[in-house]
């Protein structure tokens, strides 16, 4: 007769530290069938660097159909928020604060890297300043002002990067910058 393998052995097997608290957030917390329609997402939380984390990190996200959707039909989105979340605690703790933050990490294709300028745009967008403006001047941007959206705007450009460094994205596209420079250009 075979051995029936319980949860927290296999749990324990993937590489979670605590398979108990993982188990409880599974079947409790996150309600994932992980022998279902949920069990690419458990093998990503698995193959995360510290899956204790990253399944944690998952747990403290506000309860999103959409977010579990999107991670069980987009491999890429999968493998990139599983990465970051199991790399980065602060990172889990944005994405828990601003959970639409995990849209930026959507797409079948390699995550596009930003040009200087869009990282520009984007961040002065976000203190409530004109990009195009000769010498921008932050407003009142949201709630907070604008160093709190500056704040998320950089969360979520640093929450960009990551994926793309912990997918091994980063290398496939020198930034613009970077590339047109050369060390006798550099001050």
């Amino acid at each position: 007769m075979p051995r029936r393998t319980t949860l927290s052995g296999r749990l324990a097997r993937m590489g979670f530290a605590d398979p108990a608290q993982a188990e409880r957030l599974i079947c409790g917390e996150l309600a994932l069938d992980i022998d279902g329609g949920d069990a690419e997402l458990f093998e990503a939380l698995g193959a995360a660097a510290d899956p204790d984390l990253a399944l944690a990190a998952l747990a403290r996200m506000p309860r999103d159909r959409e977010l579990l959707a999107a991670a069980r039909a987009d491999p890429g989105l999968r493998a990139r928020l599983t990465a970051v979340l199991g790399a980065s605690a602060a990172l889990g703790d944005h994405l828990a604060r601003h959970p639409d933050g995990w849209r930026l990490l959507r797409g079948p294709e390699p995550l596009p890297c930003p040009s200087p300028q869009e990282l520009r745009s984007d961040l002065l967008t976000a203190a409530g300043a004109d990009p195009a403006a000769p010498e921008p001047v932050a407003g009142r941007a949201g709630e907070g002002g604008a160093p709190a959206a500056l704040r998320v705007a950089y969360r979520q450009r640093l929450l960009h990067l990551a994926a793309r460094d912990l997918t091994g994205q980063v290398g496939t596209r020198i930034s613009p910058a970077a590339s047109s420079t050369t060390p006798a250009t550099w001050t």
